[in-house]
């Protein structure tokens, strides 16, 4: 049964690659990309005379979303990071190019149960519906274009939904260019940073809470750490939710630019 149940994955998964890319106008062009300590499961280009697009996609098996809250606090680096080293990657392929982030992607990897409804074309559209990756898009030239031609109605792609006027929905995961960069630069300095602490030998348990999860629900070290917040001395890192704008006007603001 299990087998069954993988192959069945497999399929769905694959199908559902193969349908978001004949929405727009990428192809992969690698896998398993190697940098530093790091390695992007694909990146996706597509060329558009002088210009370069760049698509990082991550491959997930849990509920993973992109969080700009968690981005900031130095909780979820890993798809600017990859960006950013993409970015760096293709421009050595391509320096007489341009080369421009289109954003950065989880697919979560499920085999999703929907409501059977009349006429196999809609089923097949509220599973791609389920399957649609999550992330952040940058809104810069013909990006919106070249991941989703059709800029209708909700993208079954990307996490894109347009207007009837043809202007983007206020739940359109898209950020202007600007927003964007600040981002990435803000994974790429944490990434830093942290590499520094670790030099430092600086190993304080500091863990994050945010609501009713924190970093030792699934730590592999929590019975042998030390960690106890009814101690004195100990303590966790308490995280409040922050729109995106708020985000990134703290990163604007860690980074030393005018908010």
């Amino acid at each position: 049964y299990m087998i069954v149940r993988i192959k069945r994955l497999l399929a769905r998964t694959v199908w559902a690659l193969t349908e978001q890319l004949k929405a727009g106008d990428f192809i992969p062009s690698a896998y398993e990309l190697r940098f530093g300590n790091g390695k992007i499961d694909r990146i996706d280009t597509c060329e558009d005379g002088e210009r370069l697009y760049v698509k990082v996609l991550d491959y997930k098996t849990g509920g993973t979303a992109f969080d700009v809250t968690a981005l900031y606090h130095g909780l979820q680096l890993q798809l600017m990071v990859y960006m950013d080293a993409a970015l760096r990657d293709q421009k050595r392929r391509h320096p007489e190019k341009e080369v421009v982030p289109a954003g950065v992607f989880y697919y979560r990897i499920q085999d999703p149960l929907v409501e059977k409804k009349e006429g196999t074309a809609n089923t097949r559209q509220d599973i791609l519906r389920e399957l649609k990756p999550d992330g952040i898009i940058n809104l810069k030239d013909e990006v919106v274009f070249h991941l989703d031609r059709q800029m209708t109605g909700e993208s079954l792609a990307v996490p894109l939904k347009f207007n009837k006027n043809g202007s983007l929905s206020k739940s359109s995961k898209a950020v202007p260019e600007e927003e964007f960069q600040i981002m990435m630069r803000h994974a790429v300095k944490k990434v830093q940073k942290t590499h520094r602490e670790i030099l430092k030998g600086n190993t304080d348990a500091l863990p994050y809470r945010k609501g009713q999860e924190s970093g030792c629900d699934f730590c592999g070290y929590r019975h042998i750490c030390g960690f106890d917040s009814r101690i004195p001395g100990f303590h966790y890192r308490d995280i409040g939710k922050m729109s995106r704008e708020e985000a990134i006007a703290a990163m604007r603001r860690e980074a030393g630019e005018e908010v």
